[in-house]
């Protein structure tokens, strides 16, 4: 793997916001549930599941605070849209990438 080339070109950006311990927090979370002592290789990791994830690293009063404004009641639409949004980053930059089946 290549870093700084397309489309790999801004590879850390999402690490670079001010979010960026919610982020890192969520990546080690897909790794540990894909690569961890604990993975289960007879699921795939899937959109629902990628999102099932960051919404648990949403739960940590301290990361919560990145993405929320403290005090704020937050719906779980805005819940969701964020998770979304952040999935669609990590797959724009290249943290993740999409299989298809091809058949």
């Amino acid at each position: 793997m290549q870093f700084f080339i397309p489309p790999r070109e801004n590879f850390f950006r999402p690490l670079t916001h001010d979010n960026r311990e919610l982020c890192a927090s969520v990546l080690r979370a897909l790794h540990e549930r894909v690569h961890g002592a604990n993975a289960d290789y007879a699921e795939e990791l899937t959109r629902e599941l990628a999102l099932e994830v960051i919404q648990q690293s949403l739960t940590d009063p301290a990361l919560r605070g990145q993405a929320f404004q403290a005090g704020q009641t937050v719906r779980a639409e805005e819940e969701r849209t964020y998770a979304s949004d952040l999935l669609r980053k990590l797959k724009e930059h290249g943290w993740l990438e999409d299989y298809r089946d091809p058949i």
